[in-house]
């Protein structure tokens, strides 16, 4: 994003254009004018060099203390990245600290390995899995009360209030909302949850309001839901023949090969009155020899049948997986139009003072964004990842608006809280570290 955008005039997109009127004028006094809201973008002005020095020297150090030094790499970061993001000419600032986020992690463990383990059992898996999606919700609250008290912007920290306990509970009965309606209930779900944060959240003494509508984030995940089904199913019919077809052609196999091996009915009653002593007397090679001879199969071609069933059995294994995998895939990508639609109506309703918000994010962005990303480190080995890290930013950034005259925005100081960084590292537990 660009810095031009702060010399440029103000635009608007709280207030409607203006409409023509179709009367004559009658002079100055019947002139109307309509003043025009002001919006700012913020911006990030940090260099992708000076982020990759310091990215390096985190690696160097995380490498000589076996991976300690990543909680004060990670500040490290957050501060360069803060200090360059720019809103309304004034710079923000982060104040955490590594040793925040080391305690933290200590303390997360002792909420996330009982959840893990209860998922390992097939008796309470069910339980398990259910309290692991309510942590996900527990620490995207934690982990955002964290980082906005450790925020500043004129000097000014942000807050979020509310008690996480509080938050658990209403996002485990969310939770059960969402399972027993197969997903159907998850827009309302995700609009109930930011409300609560929303309405909690500050900027020194003075509070944010949060008003949300679920009704076009519903038909979102409707259509986002749907589609996970429908693929599913229209790729079940395929999937399920072709494994249905190699494990028949196994099963028929098996039978032709022990038909094969097994003696004739002739030679059953010719080894009925045989000479045992005859048989006994002759050395294990040659039995063995004289039952391959009789079988008319060699080792060899045993060995190549085994050979093909393990190998047919393995392709059908391999199709499954891919099969499940390429479900998890159309649920990523689909569920990125959803992610947009959740973050345009949390910016949408949010208002502090005078002051509104709005976001422009879409699902193809996402996608662009995330696509490229994943290529980026997995080609590189992880070594583009400064780069990762500023696509990111200024993505976000650009998405977002502030419709309203941030200088006559008079607020105080509020006394931290002191919230720990437990729900910070649960976050990075979980996979599911959204950044700065």
């Amino acid at each position: 994003m660009d810095n031009e955008n702060q010399d440029q005039p103000p635009r608007s997109f709280m207030t409607a254009p203006e409409k023509k009127s179709r009367q004559p004028e009658q002079g100055p006094a019947h002139e109307k004018t309509q003043e025009k809201t002001p919006v700012f973008r913020p911006t990030y002005t940090g260099s992708v060099l000076e982020l990759y020095k310091i990215f390096l020297v985190n690696v160097l150090l995380n490498i000589c203390t076996l991976g300690i030094y990543s909680f004060w790499g990670k500040t490290r970061i957050r501060k360069y990245m803060a200090s360059h993001t720019v809103l309304a000419g004034n710079r923000m600032e982060y104040t955490g600290t590594g040793k925040e986020l080391f305690v933290g992690f200590l303390k997360s463990m002792l909420i996330y390995w009982p959840v893990a383990f209860a998922m390992q059992i097939p008796a309470i898996y069910i339980f398990g899995l259910m309290g692991f999606v309510c942590l996900m919700s527990l620490a995207m609250y934690m982990s955002l009360r964290y980082r906005l008290s450790r925020t500043r912007w004129k000097g000014i920290r942000f807050i979020l209030g509310g008690h996480a306990g509080h938050f658990l509970k209403l996002a485990l009965k969310r939770t059960f909302w969402n399972f027993i309606s197969f997903g159907y209930k998850i827009a309302e779900s995700d609009v109930i949850k930011w409300d609560y944060i929303g309405n909690r959240m500050g900027f020194g003494e003075t509070k944010f309001a949060y008003k949300g509508d679920s009704t076009k984030l519903q038909k979102t995940n409707l259509k986002t839901i749907g589609i996970i089904l429908a693929y599913t199913v229209i790729s079940f019919i395929p999937m399920i023949t072709t494994m249905t077809s190699i494990l028949h052609e196994l099963k028929d196999r098996k039978p032709a090969v022990e038909r094969q091996v097994q003696p004739s009915q002739t030679q059953e009653t010719y080894n009925i009155y045989a000479d045992h002593s005859m048989m006994a007397a002759q050395p294990t090679h040659t039995k063995r020899a004289d039952t391959e001879e009789n079988t008319g199969d060699s080792p060899d071609v045993l060995k190549e049948t085994d050979h093909d069933d393990t190998t047919r059995l393995g392709i059908s294994i391999i199709f499954g997986v891919a099969w499940v995998a390429s479900i998890f895939g159309v649920a990523w990508i689909s569920r990125l139009w959803y992610k947009a639609a959740l973050w345009r109506e949390q910016f949408r309703g949010l208002t502090i003072e005078h002051i509104r918000f709005k976001c422009t994010m879409t699902g193809g962005g996402l996608l662009k964004l995330s696509l490229l990303n994943i290529l980026m480190v997995i080609f590189s080995l992880g070594l583009l990842m400064p780069f990762v890290y500023q696509r990111n930013i200024r993505y976000y950034l650009g998405c977002l608006k502030v419709g309203g005259d941030l200088n006559t925005l008079e607020v105080k100081q509020v006394e931290n809280n002191d919230p720990d960084g437990t729900g910070d590292s649960l976050a990075a537990d979980l996979s599911m570290d959204f950044g700065f």
